[in-house]
């Protein structure tokens, strides 16, 4: 559970255009999958989600809190993810239409694609906007047991990522080269 909801938190950065992006066609997968997760929430959703949840312990009540003011502004979460139990259960065309569909969207000035990489049969995806507006992000992680799409609403900034770091056990994150120790 905590790497799905890590997932999700990863994506609370940002927020898209009002463009729609369907993910409807990604359904055919939850019925090969060992476990399937679908989260669609609008920003009251949201909110009403967020203020369920609760900590005494003093550091989850911290990462709680943090978590509550990365996500106030968000206004939309939709979040597709698939677990296998093998390897080719799905295919990379099984994510064709979600690809064309962000295509399109990223032919816009403001969108532009900031993270592609592959290696080991993993493929990982992040499309984003800062444009006034029209801010977003797109994530498609793609492994060989797994699949991800995760796309957010919201006025959120990039300076936001690294504040998750340390959120419901996600790793520490800092952007520039690593400080060697002496």
């Amino acid at each position: 559970m905590k790497s799905r909801l890590g997932i999700a938190l990863l994506a609370v950065t940002c927020c898209l255009s009002a463009q729609q992006i369907d993910l409807s066609s990604l359904d055919k997968l939850a019925s090969k999958a060992k476990s399937f997760n679908k989260i669609s929430l609008n920003h009251e959703q949201l909110a009403s989600a967020l203020s369920m949840l609760s900590s005494s312990d003093g550091e989850d009540k911290k990462n709680l809190n943090k978590l509550k003011e990365l996500t106030q502004n968000l206004t939309e979460v939709e979040v597709r993810n698939f677990e296998f139990a093998k390897k080719g259960q799905y295919r990379d065309t099984d994510l064709a239409d979600v690809r064309t569909q962000i295509t399109e969207i990223t032919k816009s000035k403001d969108w532009s694609k900031i993270i592609d990489s592959s290696e080991d049969g993993e493929h990982s995806e992040v499309f984003m906007s800062s444009a006034e507006g029209h801010k977003g992000l797109i994530i498609i992680a793609a492994e060989a047991t797994e699949v991800s799409v995760v796309i957010l609403k919201g006025p959120q900034s990039l300076g936001d990522l690294g504040k998750l770091g340390g959120v419901l056990g996600l790793p520490s994150m800092s952007l520039g080269p690593a400080k060697k120790d002496e």
